[in-house]
């Protein structure tokens, strides 16, 4: 099969590229520079079985601010690429986010539940499920958690870039989710397509993330004990609450957004990597 897949430099899209040898497959990969994703050519699209979706706006913060731009690559774009795929019949493949829900029950959320979103980002990803659910038909939408890899901009390539450098740091204790790594999220992606016949692709969507609930702070931790494992020289980590921290940010974070992901292992027998594994092969690349 031919895969096309946009958003190839993220950190989704670089996570393809790291795994696509594991799979019989050719993956065709698409970054801003070579697919402007708000201004797609059906053409482009006629010589492949699916499209891959990695394009998108992560920058929770500055959403508040771009709140265009958060729209238009997160939910306009989508518009264009449902067109596409019902046109040429090729099912497409597109990612969310935990920070849909915020679970008071402190329980992982299901698909069915309904989603809650408290931030532009978080809005602007809802509407694009919105749209394919509307406009597309065929569609998988993969709903994830605090992805994280050696690629991209993520939690642990920060924490570890600030932890080599500070003496302290300050984490909120008090948020909690299922950190998943991204390799994990490819790979299952990849099973998911060899499994599905492409003419009978529905729609439907999936929770896939990692199998510990944690907090950030629990998470960086996790981080400092590797490195000092490693003997590098880690700042010390000390917690503390959303309502103190929030002077730093400018959109609200759901205190509790881990993802179930019972309909998605009965479904696939998915499972991702233990946290420790996905973290141990994450720093391993960050420390070369």
């Amino acid at each position: 099969m031919k895969i096309l897949v946009t958003g190839s430099d993220g950190q989704l899209g670089s996570s393809f590229k790291k795994i696509k040898t594991k799979f019989n497959h050719n993956l065709f990969f698409f970054d801003k520079s070579s697919m402007d994703i708000l201004n797609l050519n059906q053409d482009d699209f006629k010589e492949f079985d699916f499209i891959i979706n990695c394009a998108a706006y992560t920058q929770v913060d500055l959403a508040e601010i771009n709140q265009e731009d958060a729209y238009d690559i997160n939910c306009n774009a989508l518009k264009k690429m449902s067109d596409i795929s019902n046109n040429l019949d090729i099912p497409l493949i597109h990612f969310s986010t935990d920070y849909l829900f915020d679970s008071s029950k402190k329980n992982p959320v299901k698909e069915s539940e309904d989603p809650k979103p408290k931030s532009i980002y978080a809005k602007s990803k809802l509407d694009g499920e919105k749209i394919l659910k509307t406009k597309c038909n065929k569609f998988l939408i993969i709903r994830t958690s605090w992805v994280y890899s050696e690629f991209g901009n993520n939690f642990v390539k920060t924490i570890f870039n600030l932890g080599i450098k500070k003496k302290s740091l300050e984490v909120v204790d008090d948020q909690f989710s299922n950190p998943t790594y991204a390799p994990d999220i490819s790979e299952g992606v990849m099973r998911i397509i060899e499994l599905s016949s492409k003419e009978k692709f529905g729609k439907k969507i999936y929770h896939f993330s990692g199998d510990e609930v944690i907090s950030w702070y629990q998470f960086s931790l996790k981080i400092q004990k590797f490195c000092k494992k490693s003997h590098i020289n880690f700042a010390d980590i000390n917690p503390v609450s959303s309502k103190l921290y929030k002077k730093n940010t400018l959109a609200d974070r759901p205190l509790y957004s881990a993802l179930c992901t019972n309909k998605i292992n009965n479904d696939f027998n998915i499972c991702p990597s233990s946290l420790s594994r996905g973290l141990e092969l994450t720093l391993k690349n960050l420390i070369k």
